[in-house]
């Protein structure tokens, strides 16, 4: 942007022809620097309507070079929500690729900012701003939907970490594209996006994973040694159960369901027993008292996958109960479970097994 300097000498040009606009954007840009803790880039995007910022745009010769604050217009009109002026850039972007202009800053679209270090998409996606994410899912020949935040999270991992619905449909669309790389984890907890679609009794996104993911990455672990079964037990929620293993039994094979609920955490418990335990893993320091859902739950599975039970299955099922039945409330209270407890799982067993 040209300063104020010499618009004197500009100013007939300006007033003959239809660049009127452009002294206002000028004066627009002086008065930002003067009071705008958000730098030039965002006053900008903020005060302008919408008419006089793609008239701004249009008179840029490089529209990625940063403000005073190392901010570019881009970014800034994401973060303060202005869909229509995202749209601008965009178009303006795809307008000097097709005739090959460089950019000075080749990647801005795409960079993380100086200061939150977000990606304009992954800002747009922690907003819950779904109408700019469907606008860079349109653009998605310009805007990298894989690309890393400052801390290494990829934009889909961003958009299933949180619940709530602008999420769920953020993640939604993000999965549907191919371009979307549903190989990651979350660098802190190392979930992946099935650990947290699970956690967010997030059903029909669950079901899409189970197919999309890679088999061999499908039971990856998290930190504490958990797969998704792990999460899906700890969730405690049948419908959930109901709608997830039978898809992933006729994907993955009975045998290797049931290799999978036997799979340990870092401190031991299986997914068998993260089901009876479920409470008390969301609520440490509490009984893990008999419940009606919980053990609804441990019939659902055992009857499903009974066919596929082995006799030692079957005892290490039962040994699995026994080891954490606790006779003490010092036993429950470290996560272990009553005798009633122990002895209505252990009838579940005893009857499926028949």
């Amino acid at each position: 942007m040209k300063g104020i300097k010499g618009m004197s000498k500009r100013f007939g040009l300006l007033a003959k022809g239809t660049k009127a606009l452009l002294l206002l954007v000028v004066l627009q840009a002086q008065v930002c620097r003067g009071w705008s803790t958000s730098g030039t880039a965002g006053c900008m995007a903020m005060k302008m309507n919408v008419d006089q910022y793609r008239e701004h745009i249009e008179n840029q010769k490089d529209i990625s070079v940063p403000d005073e604050k190392n901010r570019n217009g881009f970014y800034a009109t994401v973060k303060h929500n202005e869909p229509e002026k995202v749209k601008i850039i965009l178009e303006r972007f795809v307008e000097d690729k097709k005739s090959g202009f460089l950019h000075k800053n080749a990647d801005f679209i795409n960079a993380p900012d100086p200061k939150s270090g977000n990606t304009p998409l992954t800002e747009a996606i922690q907003q819950g701003n779904k109408k700019i994410c469907d606008i860079f899912i349109e653009f998605k020949s310009a805007v990298n939907l894989n690309k890393e935040d400052k801390d290494g999270t990829r934009p889909i991992l961003t958009a299933c970490q949180k619940r709530g619905a602008p999420n769920k449909y953020i993640a939604s669309r993000l999965i549907e594209q191919p371009e979307t790389n549903l190989t990651c984890t979350d660098p802190k907890s190392g979930n992946n996006i099935l650990h947290f679609a699970v956690a967010n009794k997030w059903t029909e996104i669950a079901r899409k994973l189970i197919y999309k993911l890679d088999p061999k990455e499908l039971f990856n672990k998290n930190n504490n040694g958990e797969t998704f079964l792990h999460t899906l037990a700890c969730v405690n929620d049948l419908e959930l159960f109901t709608k997830l293993l039978p898809q992933l039994i006729k994907l993955s094979g009975v045998d290797e369901v049931i290799k999978q609920f036997f799979s340990t955490t870092k401190d031991g418990k299986t997914v068998w027993s993260s089901i009876y335990l479920s409470a008390f893993i969301h609520k440490k320091g509490t009984q893990p008292i008999w419940s009606d859902k919980n053990t609804k739950i441990f019939r659902y599975v055992i009857k499903t996958v009974k066919n596929g039970l082995k006799l030692e299955d079957w005892n290490h099922i039962l040994k699995d109960i026994k080891n954490h039945e606790g006779t003490t409330w010092v036993g429950w209270f470290k996560g272990d479970i009553g005798k009633q407890y122990a002895d209505t799982l252990i009838q579940i067993v005893t009857e499926e097994r028949k």
